[in-house]
């Protein structure tokens, strides 16, 4: 007996698959995952040892698991690989991302981006100022990149995924 579920029109509403869009969004999507674990990667097993670590560690930062990979100095060579990453995959890959993605998802990722922006533009200077009255330590730049980054978190799902 022939299965005709699957000529079923009703079921192909139902069930309709991923479009070739759809399936080129999320492995874009999963490229810049990969190269978020690539880079994690990278800092985790080419950081020197621990021995040089804590002699090479800036004095106003407390030791920790996140300062330890953050915070400690590279070999010139994988330096270099990070910084090609950052500055043309990360482009790359969030063109793709966009480019492929639905008229909602990009609507929902730019403001996000926006935010994130904002977010990073207000907290730099005014930690900055309070630095200068002696309230806070030194500026740290991945304190900054973090509070952006979970601004736009909370933005894109917000937008993306309320009812």
């Amino acid at each position: 007996m022939t299965d005709l579920s699957k000529n079923d029109p009703a079921e192909q509403r139902a069930n309709p698959g991923l479009t070739p869009r759809a399936k080129r969004f999320r492995w874009s999507f999963a490229a810049l995952v990969g190269m978020g674990f690539a880079v994690g990667w990278l800092l985790r097993t080419t950081s020197y040892d621990a021995g040089k670590r804590a002699a090479m560690r800036p004095d106003h930062v407390e030791p920790s698991a996140v300062s330890d990979i953050v915070m400690t100095p590279l070999d010139n060579w994988t330096a270099l690989a990070m910084a090609a990453l950052f500055l043309f995959g990360m482009p790359l890959l969030s063109y793709l991302y966009l480019h492929y993605a639905d008229e909602h998802e990009r609507h929902a990722n730019l403001w996000a981006s926006t935010n994130a922006l904002y977010a990073a533009m207000a907290l730099a200077p005014a930690w900055h100022v309070l630095w200068m009255g002696r309230l806070v330590p030194p500026l740290n730049l991945w304190v900054v990149v973090v509070v952006s980054t979970l601004v736009s978190l909370v933005t894109w799902a917000w937008l993306k995924f309320r009812r």
